[in-house]
């Protein structure tokens, strides 16, 4: 009953500084500014992506993995990430009885997905 309880003042505290924080804005008049709105919509215009398939699974399920301009991060097969339009080299990670592919330089157009495949080859 306790933590009921606490759930319920919690959330009636949370509504009451949001309604507090609505009429405040509401008093002073406050709009979003027209220039944030345009500005959000141009960079939704010009996001771009980079996404990579990694074969075979079984390289997969080994820890292969890709990244972009030498980044830090690897990332999984599927994923995405965001990059700026222009050209972007995809290397893969290197993994225990597998050679990995080519590092791959790619051409990324503004407001688009670029697609890239890897893929592994057993180390015989």
């Amino acid at each position: 009953m306790r933590t009921v309880r606490l759930i319920f003042y919690f959330v009636l505290c949370v509504c009451v500084a949001a309604a507090s924080v609505a009429a405040t804005l509401a008093a002073l008049n406050w709009t979003a500014p027209a220039a944030h709105a345009a500005e959000r919509d141009q960079d939704k215009a010009t996001l771009s992506l980079i996404r990579c398939k990694i074969k075979p699974k079984k390289a997969r399920n080994a820890g292969g993995q890709w990244r972009v301009d030498a980044d830090i991060n690897w990332r999984n097969h599927k994923d995405s990430q965001f990059a700026a339009p222009g050209e972007h080299t995809v290397d893969f990670k290197p993994i225990d009885g597998w050679i990995e592919p080519n590092p791959k330089v790619v051409t990324v157009e503004a407001g688009k997905t670029t697609k890239v495949k890897g893929k592994y080859k057993r180390d015989k």
